[in-house]
């Protein structure tokens, strides 16, 4: 029965992820990289020479004391990637092209042979890069892609593969994209050296939702594919805090109270979470534990109070609990409250709790949320009981917030038995919660390369 309902529920899982098609994915791709492009994009490393001082926060008064009051983001935009690659078709489909624009051949030849092409020590002899090139089973393609902010080395991103402009080729279904080198800012048809920073390769992916275009709309399709999860980060990106005024004093401050909220696995003497490089400078690096979400260590750091201890955890829980989200209905005071519990730490558990069984379904889901996130038995017990609930959305939203509590055995059998809900987007957010957990309910089998 379970095993049913699982497959049911990842049934789901898949009709929703392809219900946008590809190709407009795709279109949304490019529309958010020519946007990129055309604000331009540069190769070099963030400077830690100190920008002008900033303004002084003028937000929230709530927020007053947080890092995020005393600091700006710098560095923190996704990046447009690019470069030239192959795509190689079944045998015979010749559905490539052996035409290859001037400016691209000799280049073509050359990173190819780099990759070990035509070379006896990697066993290609007889695969020449020219016999390649001159195949009709291949295509010269550009490849772009948008590698996202603080993303650490190994991050994934998908990339966009097009074939390039007044060539022959018909489609590229079917197609591997070999792996490429990508640098930062478009393809550059004049070729200048630019450093890689991330490459892509893998199997390419053609929409098959377009039986209502013409035949035009539909070769242009076929020209173009997604390669999902194809980008790989090759080095870490570091984010900036730049700080509204300059001050040593502050940037140690602010950058110790980072790493003692969310030390880096990596750290040491001289180096964290947070690296305070100059009296404006702060760099932020990444954990492997929010690699993932790289916004969400960067909202929770915003948050953050620089002030801790003496009893101040649960009585600024109490008073962003009942002055703010009680009194003001709003989302993004929800959300500023939600967050700024989480970066409290358990400390303000005891508060948050008593949130749990408010009246008002606002304030009870946002203390659940922030429960959740700081891996609360208890808020698992009250989400169990919310899974039960008549209300869809509130199901569904128990749905994710119990996904966020992967030690917990009440979490994992509250989900497993939300597999078999009547309805789907519940079996939906149920199942993607416990593949997230890696929950041993969710049977992997392989079924292919």
């Amino acid at each position: 029965m379970m095993n049913s309902a699982l497959l049911k529920a990842r049934r789901d899982h898949v009709r929703r992820s392809c219900f946008v098609a590809p190709h407009v994915r795709a279109t949304m791709h490019l529309a958010a990289l020519a946007l990129l492009t055309a604000g331009g994009s540069s190769d070099t490393p963030p400077s830690v020479n100190a920008p002008p001082p900033g303004q002084t926060f003028q937000g929230e008064k709530y927020l007053h004391g947080t890092v995020g009051s005393m600091t700006a983001l710098r560095q923190f935009e996704p990046v447009l990637v690019s470069g030239y690659g192959i795509v190689v078709m079944p045998a015979g489909s010749e559905t490539g092209s052996s035409d290859v624009p001037a400016y691209l051949r000799q280049w073509m030849i050359n990173e190819m042979r780099k990759k070990g092409l035509g070379s006896a020590r990697f066993g290609t002899e007889d695969l020449s890069p020219r016999r390649v090139l001159d195949s009709k089973d291949t295509a010269l393609v550009k490849i772009e892609g948008l590698m996202p902010p603080g993303a650490t080395a190994g991050t994934t991103f998908p990339v966009l593969v097009t074939a390039v402009e007044n060539t022959q080729t018909t489609s590229l279904e079917n197609g591997q994209l070999w792996t490429v080198d990508l640098a930062i800012g478009p393809v550059d048809q004049a070729l200048q050296f630019r450093r890689p920073v991330a490459e892509a390769r893998g199997a390419v992916f053609i929409s098959p939702f377009d039986d209502k275009v013409s035949e035009k709309e539909r070769l242009e399709f076929q020209r173009q594919a997604v390669v999902l999860a194809g980008g790989v980060v090759q080095k870490d990106r570091p984010i900036e805090l730049n700080l509204n005024q300059p001050s040593w004093t502050n940037a140690r401050l602010i950058a110790d109270r980072i790493n003692e909220r969310y030390p880096h696995e990596k750290a040491s003497e001289f180096f964290n979470t947070a690296v305070a490089k100059t009296d404006m400078v702060i760099r932020i690096n990444v954990p492997a534990r929010f690699s993932g979400d790289p916004s969400k260590l960067l909202r929770l750091i915003s948050r953050t109070y620089i002030r801790r201890g003496d009893n101040f955890e649960p009585m600024q829980a109490r008073f962003l609990g009942d002055e703010i989200l009680v009194k003001r209905a709003e989302p993004q005071v929800a959300q500023d409250v939600c967050e700024a519990w989480q970066a409290l730490g358990k400390l303000a558990l005891p508060v948050i709790r008593e949130y749990y069984r408010h009246e008002k379904a606002y304030v009870r889901m946002t203390a659940l949320e922030a429960g959740a996130w700081l891996q609360d038995e208890v808020a698992a017990a009250e989400l169990q009981k919310l899974s039960l609930d008549l209300d869809v959305p509130a199901r569904v939203k128990a749905a994710e917030l119990l996904g966020r509590i992967p030690r917990s055995t009440r979490a994992s059998r509250a989900l497993q038995a939300m597999v078999d809900d009547a309805d789907t987007r519940v079996r939906i957010a149920a199942y993607e919660s416990l593949s997230a957990m890696g929950d041993p309910a969710v049977h992997r089998t392989v079924v292919g390369d």
